[in-house]
Protein backbone atom coordinates (compact mmCIF):
# COMPACT_ATOMS: atom_id res chain seq x y z
CA UNK A 1 0.00 0.00 0.00
CA UNK A 2 1.39 3.40 -0.90
CA UNK A 3 2.20 5.99 1.78
CA UNK A 4 -0.54 8.38 0.67
CA UNK A 5 -3.17 5.65 0.94
CA UNK A 6 -1.95 4.72 4.42
CA UNK A 7 -2.12 8.38 5.47
CA UNK A 8 -5.69 8.65 4.16
CA UNK A 9 -6.80 5.54 6.01
CA UNK A 10 -5.21 6.76 9.26
CA UNK A 11 -6.87 10.17 8.86
CA UNK A 12 -10.25 8.50 8.35
CA UNK A 13 -9.67 6.20 11.32
CA UNK A 14 -8.80 9.15 13.57
CA UNK A 15 -11.82 11.14 12.39
CA UNK A 16 -14.16 8.26 13.10
CA UNK A 17 -12.91 8.14 16.70
CA UNK A 18 -14.30 11.64 17.32
CA UNK A 19 -17.50 11.21 19.30
CA UNK A 20 -18.56 14.62 20.56
CA UNK A 21 -18.75 18.14 19.15
CA UNK A 22 -15.56 19.30 20.85
CA UNK A 23 -13.52 16.40 19.41
CA UNK A 24 -15.01 16.87 15.94
CA UNK A 25 -14.33 20.60 15.87
CA UNK A 26 -10.79 20.07 17.13
CA UNK A 27 -10.19 17.45 14.46
CA UNK A 28 -11.68 19.74 11.83
CA UNK A 29 -9.49 22.66 12.86
CA UNK A 30 -6.26 20.70 13.20
CA UNK A 31 -6.33 17.67 10.92
CA UNK A 32 -9.10 17.89 8.40
CA UNK A 33 -7.54 19.62 5.39
CA UNK A 34 -4.85 17.33 4.10
CA UNK A 35 -4.52 18.28 0.41
CA UNK A 36 -4.92 14.58 -0.31
CA UNK A 37 -7.33 14.93 -3.19
CA UNK A 38 -6.36 18.12 -5.04
CA UNK A 39 -9.04 20.02 -6.94
CA UNK A 40 -11.71 17.47 -6.08
CA UNK A 41 -11.23 18.30 -2.42
CA UNK A 42 -11.51 22.04 -3.06
CA UNK A 43 -14.64 21.64 -5.16
CA UNK A 44 -16.30 19.39 -2.58
CA UNK A 45 -15.31 21.79 0.21
CA UNK A 46 -17.07 24.67 -1.55
CA UNK A 47 -20.14 22.59 -2.37
CA UNK A 48 -20.49 21.74 1.31
CA UNK A 49 -20.03 25.41 2.21
CA UNK A 50 -22.80 26.53 -0.18
CA UNK A 51 -25.08 23.73 1.04
CA UNK A 52 -24.54 24.93 4.61
CA UNK A 53 -25.31 28.52 3.59
CA UNK A 54 -28.51 27.43 1.87
CA UNK A 55 -29.68 25.29 4.80
CA UNK A 56 -28.98 28.13 7.24
CA UNK A 57 -30.35 30.90 5.02
CA UNK A 58 -27.06 32.78 4.87
CA UNK A 59 -27.37 35.36 2.12
CA UNK A 60 -24.14 35.49 0.12
CA UNK A 61 -25.07 37.13 -3.16
CA UNK A 62 -21.77 39.01 -3.43
CA UNK A 63 -19.62 36.05 -2.30
CA UNK A 64 -18.05 37.86 0.65
CA UNK A 65 -19.23 35.36 3.27
CA UNK A 66 -17.99 32.42 1.19
CA UNK A 67 -14.64 34.14 0.76
CA UNK A 68 -14.40 34.78 4.50
CA UNK A 69 -15.49 31.25 5.49
CA UNK A 70 -13.14 29.76 2.91
CA UNK A 71 -10.28 31.86 4.26
CA UNK A 72 -10.89 32.04 8.00
CA UNK A 73 -12.83 28.91 8.82
CA UNK A 74 -10.76 26.52 6.79
CA UNK A 75 -8.43 24.19 8.71
CA UNK A 76 -5.35 25.28 6.78
CA UNK A 77 -5.86 28.83 8.12
CA UNK A 78 -4.71 27.89 11.61
CA UNK A 79 -1.39 26.57 10.35
CA UNK A 80 -0.93 29.50 7.96
CA UNK A 81 -1.64 31.99 10.75
CA UNK A 82 0.89 30.35 13.06
CA UNK A 83 3.55 30.51 10.35
CA UNK A 84 2.78 34.08 9.31
CA UNK A 85 2.48 35.44 12.84
CA UNK A 86 5.97 34.16 13.61
CA UNK A 87 7.50 35.93 10.60
CA UNK A 88 7.67 39.41 12.18
CA UNK A 89 11.46 39.35 12.43
CA UNK A 90 12.34 37.15 9.47
CA UNK A 91 9.95 38.54 6.84
CA UNK A 92 8.27 41.86 7.68
CA UNK A 93 6.33 41.93 4.39
CA UNK A 94 4.63 38.61 5.11
CA UNK A 95 3.95 39.74 8.67
CA UNK A 96 2.40 42.99 7.43
CA UNK A 97 0.14 41.05 5.03
CA UNK A 98 -0.78 38.73 7.89
CA UNK A 99 -1.75 41.69 10.10
CA UNK A 100 -3.86 43.20 7.31
CA UNK A 101 -5.58 39.85 6.81
CA UNK A 102 -6.31 39.68 10.53
CA UNK A 103 -7.91 43.14 10.43
CA UNK A 104 -10.05 42.10 7.45
CA UNK A 105 -11.11 38.92 9.23
CA UNK A 106 -12.05 40.82 12.38
CA UNK A 107 -14.12 43.31 10.38
CA UNK A 108 -15.86 40.43 8.59
CA UNK A 109 -16.68 38.82 11.95
CA UNK A 110 -18.20 42.08 13.19
CA UNK A 111 -20.28 42.35 10.01
CA UNK A 112 -21.32 38.69 10.21
CA UNK A 113 -22.36 39.09 13.86
CA UNK A 114 -24.30 42.20 12.90
CA UNK A 115 -26.22 40.35 10.20
CA UNK A 116 -26.49 37.03 12.07
CA UNK A 117 -26.76 37.46 15.86
CA UNK A 118 -26.13 33.71 16.27
CA UNK A 119 -22.83 33.98 14.36
CA UNK A 120 -20.75 32.01 16.84
CA UNK A 121 -23.24 29.15 16.79
CA UNK A 122 -23.37 29.24 12.98
CA UNK A 123 -19.57 29.00 12.73
CA UNK A 124 -19.51 26.08 15.18
CA UNK A 125 -22.30 24.37 13.23
CA UNK A 126 -20.45 24.99 9.97
CA UNK A 127 -17.36 23.19 11.27
CA UNK A 128 -19.54 20.28 12.44
CA UNK A 129 -21.32 20.27 9.07
CA UNK A 130 -18.01 20.06 7.20
CA UNK A 131 -16.79 17.31 9.53
CA UNK A 132 -19.99 15.34 9.13
CA UNK A 133 -19.99 15.67 5.34
CA UNK A 134 -16.38 14.54 5.07
CA UNK A 135 -16.31 11.76 7.65
CA UNK A 136 -19.77 10.52 8.60
CA UNK A 137 -22.40 8.52 6.75
CA UNK A 138 -24.25 8.89 4.49
CA UNK A 139 -21.92 11.31 2.66
CA UNK A 140 -18.48 10.40 4.04
CA UNK A 141 -16.69 12.10 1.15
CA UNK A 142 -13.28 11.31 2.62
CA UNK A 143 -14.00 7.58 2.51
CA UNK A 144 -15.34 7.88 -1.05
CA UNK A 145 -12.24 9.78 -2.19
CA UNK A 146 -10.00 7.25 -0.46
CA UNK A 147 -11.67 4.38 -2.30
CA UNK A 148 -11.19 5.96 -5.75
Amino acid sequence: MEDQQIKRELTLELALKCKNEKEKISFFENNCFTLDFGDGEDDTWREILYEFFEENEINDEDGSWASWFDTEHHPSTSLRNKLNSSSKESDPEIFKAYEEGQKWSQSMMVAFESEYPNATELIKNYKLFQFSSWFEEPDNFYKLFTEL
